[in-house]
């Protein structure tokens, strides 16, 4: 008797993650992470790979990590040509990220023609919170003309922790990598999240500037600067800071010897800490704060760094965990065929 697999893809925009569950006992068999500059022609030898080790007939399910499904998309759809055009459409909200999932997705049809396909949305998880939360402080001319409000990111990181603990009814979770976030989960449900309209909003990242005065962006379009977006995005955070470096790693190696390597810790340090304590200061108590991603997991300091700045009455614990995304979408496929 065949067993019955589920391919779960989860592409960046130089990465290919795949990993392979036995859909009746959710268990993993196989994941690969493939460093890539060129996402169709490696995922295409990535598909080679694994059918030479396993039969095509045995994948029932694929699932695909979407970044931005818009206003209107849940955490998880099965796909078809609506879904399609919803992330087509969404590409100018996520132009780094979209166009990679629709890769993966076209792929995945091809060579998986017999299977179902899913899309689960790291926006998705976000989608409901309170409309004063979401609701953008600009002319709503602009906020329905260009879909602006806080939409969120890393919500399956976030939906993934909110689950493990759902006997809690209040957690402040912390994915700090490359990319990082804070959500303030409230019963279960999503209450706030640090990022807004785009994964550039928010904290201080590797090379992402977090949130700016918005007439500084004036202020470089008046001035004629160019490639603003690529530098925000790829040129600013710690890198900026640093002038050298977006290594955490590196950083707190190095700062006791290099002025900008401090400077980059503690803006870090500070402005990542200030967020925390302006979620878990609202009542009720926070009963845990999770910290996840490279950055905390990597080295320990930095969240006791972080604790430092916080009042201890304000939380009951605190723990340093590693997320699954891709065991999060399968769970997401799973309970959209049983309700």
């Amino acid at each position: 008797m065949n067993k019955k697999l589920a391919i779960i893809f989860n592409i960046g925009s130089s990465s290919i993650k795949t990993e392979i569950f036995e859909v009746d006992s959710i268990k993993s068999i196989y994941f690969k992470n493939t460093q890539s500059s060129n996402i169709k022609s490696d995922l295409d030898k990535e598909i080679d790979e694994i059918l030479k080790k396993y039969k095509l007939e045995e994948f029932i399910i694929t699932g695909h990590r979407v970044v931005h499904g818009g206003p209107n998309l849940e955490e998880c759809h099965e796909i078809n040509s609506k879904i399609i055009k919803e992330i087509q459409r969404n590409i100018p909200k996520a132009k780094i990220h979209n166009p990679v999932n629709l890769i993966g997705i076209e792929s995945a049809q091809k060579r998986f023609k017999h299977c179902i396909h899913y899309a689960c949305f790291d926006t998705g998880f976000f989608k409901k919170i309170p409309e004063k939360i979401k609701t953008l402080a600009i002319p709503k001319e602009w906020r329905d003309k260009y879909e602006f409000q806080k939409y969120g990111f890393h919500g399956l990181d976030h939906q993934y922790f909110t689950e493990k603990f759902k006997n809690l009814n209040k957690l402040v979770i912390c994915h700090l990598g490359n990319g990082c976030s804070i959500s303030l989960i409230e019963n279960q449900k999503a209450k706030d999240i640090t990022m807004s309209y785009s994964p550039i909003s928010g904290l201080i990242m590797s090379t992402r500037c977090g949130d700016l005065d918005a007439n500084i962006i004036c202020e470089l379009y008046k001035n004629k600067e160019k490639n603003i977006s690529e530098k925000l995005n790829f040129q600013s955070g710690l890198l900026a800071l640093t002038q050298e470096t977006s290594s955490m790693k590196d950083i707190f190696k190095e700062k006791k010897i290099k002025e900008n390597y401090l400077l980059a810790y503690e803006s870090f340090i500070y402005e990542t800490s200030k967020k925390i304590a302006s979620f878990i200061g609202q009542s009720p108590i926070t009963e845990k704060i999770i910290f996840s991603g490279g950055i905390c997991e990597n080295n320990p300091q930095v969240v006791k760094d972080l604790l430092k700045n916080l009042n201890k009455e304000c939380y009951n614990d605190h723990e340093i965990l590693t997320s699954n995304e891709n065991l999060q979408i399968l769970k997401n496929i799973i309970n959209i065929n049983v309700s």
